[in-house]
């Protein structure tokens, strides 16, 4: 049975609370905090994200797809300042109907540790996905939608530059988000212990990578 949006979102939120509760000290200041009594306000955040890049000469939005991670870290703050509201770059799972990009906890706490490398690449690139959780658990996928636009071009060349909010689709029967890995903090020391670059240190790193390109894990 295909779980309500409603179970989606709860089943959603309370592993954004495990995996924070094993990442962060029961101290830390940065430590994310889902409140789910906040309301989501009523955004255009596709034409919030495209004034953003327009007013400070951005490349183009729609060559974010397959830079999951790089494009969800360069744009956190800008989708919190949307929505008034903290946001957290968050790493993990995507299901949508027979695309996955599932990889296993032991894989996320390997690269925790030694960062990503060439090596952990295989046929269809990194095993792993990223998007922006809101403060009240909802999720903000910027670049999934251009993704497989860009690789499944005959089918889904309308959705190039669509941002994913939530789990509500006309696309996919079956949309599923697992949060492995989340926070500001956490991405940028993955990416420090990488040899790939997973974040841009300007606008001009925002460009595809040939060796950081993603394709969809298919089962």
């Amino acid at each position: 049975m295909v779980d309500s949006l409603c179970e989606k979102q709860k089943k959603y939120n309370d592993q954004f609370k495990k995996v924070v509760s094993e990442r962060y000290s029961l101290i830390s200041l940065s430590k994310p905090k889902i409140k789910t009594s906040l309301p989501l306000p009523i955004v255009d955040i596709e034409a919030h994200i495209r004034g953003f890049i327009e007013y400070n000469n951005w490349p183009p939005f729609t060559i974010c797809a397959q830079q999951c991670v790089k494009w969800s870290y360069a744009l956190e703050q800008v989708v919190s300042t949307a929505y008034g509201m903290k946001a957290w770059v968050t790493l993990g799972q995507i299901v949508a109907d027979k695309i996955k990009f599932c990889p296993s906890q032991e894989t996320i706490d390997q690269w925790v540790s030694e960062g990503i490398h060439p090596h952990n690449m295989n046929d269809t690139g990194f095993n792993l996905h990223a998007w922006i959780t809101l403060e009240n658990g909802t999720i903000i996928d910027l670049t999934f939608l251009s993704s497989i636009a860009q690789v499944f071009e005959n089918k889904w060349s309308h959705v190039n530059g669509k941002i994913q909010v939530g789990f509500k689709s006309d696309i996919f029967r079956e949309l599923t988000y697992t949060p492995m890995l989340a926070g500001h903090k956490h991405v940028l020391n993955l990416h420090k212990k990488s040899s790939i670059p997973l974040l841009a240190k300007n606008k001009d790193e925002l460009h595809p990578i040939v060796l950081f390109a993603l394709q969809p894990i298919h089962r």
